[in-house]
């Protein structure tokens, strides 16, 4: 976790989180802060209210939009906010305008499910079918390609058959 987005949740500019380091809840890993065990990670994500979850997801999603729309998108999934699947729309087009076409093509799979609204449950579809740039789609002779552009398809209709 960056200090930056620790300092924007906790709403404390100054935060140095040094008396989690020294109760030895959390450790320095360079600018970043992490948990020193995954354990007490979970514990204290657990000991949460579910409120107050969604809130500090919320916050983190503000937080990251600017640097990383893909955090972004992952915290508004998980403070469900109906603004999910549209994030997660936006994210997989940064990634696949960065060529990181896997990335692209699992991003629009999470947000596929999110979408209420007909038009944006298309566009994730057809991100998440036909990929972004012409090297995801299966060329002649590809035929391992042609399956899985199949099975995209289905699982495309079984989401437009189900919301739709």
């Amino acid at each position: 976790m960056p200090v930056g987005g620790l300092r924007h949740l906790l709403q404390q500019s100054g935060y140095d989180a040094a008396l989690l380091i020294d109760q030895q809840f959390m450790r320095r890993e360079g600018h970043e802060l992490a948990f020193v065990h995954a354990l007490v990670r979970d514990t204290i994500y657990n000991s949460l209210l579910k409120v107050r979850r969604r809130e500090l997801h919320r916050a983190a999603a503000i937080w990251y939009e600017p640097r990383d729309s893909a955090l972004a998108a992952r915290h508004l999934d998980l403070g469900e906010d109906p603004r999910a699947a549209a994030a997660y729309l936006a994210a997989a087009e940064a990634a696949a305008a960065g060529y990181r076409n896997a990335e692209a093509l699992d991003l629009a799979s999470r947000g596929l499910p999110l979408a209420g609204d007909p038009e944006l449950r298309t566009t994730l579809a057809r991100a998440f079918a036909f990929g972004r740039h012409d090297r995801l789609l299966p060329g002649p002779g590809n035929g391992a390609g042609m399956v899985c552009l199949w099975d995209r398809c289905i699982v495309c209709s079984f989401w437009f058959g189900r919301q739709g």
